[in-house]
């Protein structure tokens, strides 16, 4: 019957491999979102690299551990995956919760800019100006780790839209939102980082 065929496909000593591995992700995604959510409801947190590791891990696992082989697969690029998902993951958390600085201070909700740099009630114009520097250097860090572990990955398809998405896309995203903040010399900070 189609049924019995279905559930035989799905048995297979593969699919029951895939079945197992996309587990294994869920796990990490579940566990990494308990330590995320953990973090900010407490607060228990001393660094951006602290805060955004849970978050960056799920990223890096999801492209790591897709349990279907690819051409050419090996261990290295299974590292370079989890690694390119790993900073795009990072530079996520870090562009989200600077778009959302303004908002989330004036509502009082969870920011991990406020929670690390604002220890003086600073206002948020204040803040960013404060802290801009080191935020600065998260950001472009990430990009930079992501641009130079991409040159490693050999894409069989669209490597040139990847390669843009990452170099100019995600950049031109972190102006767009430094546009925001109209006070903060984008100038100064470029060359100070």
């Amino acid at each position: 019957s189609v049924k019995s065929k279905l559930f035989k496909l799905l048995l297979s000593s593969s699919s029951k491999k895939s079945l197992l591995e996309l587990d294994n992700i869920s796990n990490k995604i579940s566990k990494n979102i308990e330590l995320l959510s953990y973090l900010e409801r407490e607060k228990n947190f001393s660094s951006l690299d602290e805060i955004t590791h849970p978050f960056s891990d799920v990223m890096g696992s999801i492209l790591s551990d897709y349990p279907y082989e690819f051409e050419d697969d090996s261990n290295t690029l299974r590292e370079n995956l989890y690694n390119l998902g790993y900073f795009i993951g990072k530079w996520i958390y870090l562009i989200d919760a600077l778009d959302d600085l303004k908002d989330d201070m004036s509502t009082n909700n969870f920011n991990p800019y406020n929670i690390l740099y604002n220890t003086q009630n600073l206002s948020y114009e204040d803040l960013i100006s404060y802290c801009i520097e080191d935020i600065d250097f998260s950001i472009l860090n990430s990009l930079v780790n992501c641009s130079e572990i991409l040159k490693n990955i050999p894409f069989k398809k669209h490597y040139s839209i990847i390669e843009n998405v990452v170099n100019l896309g995600m950049l031109n995203k972190y102006y767009e939102v430094l546009n925001k903040y109209p006070f903060i010399n984008i100038k100064k900070i470029n060359t100070s980082s």
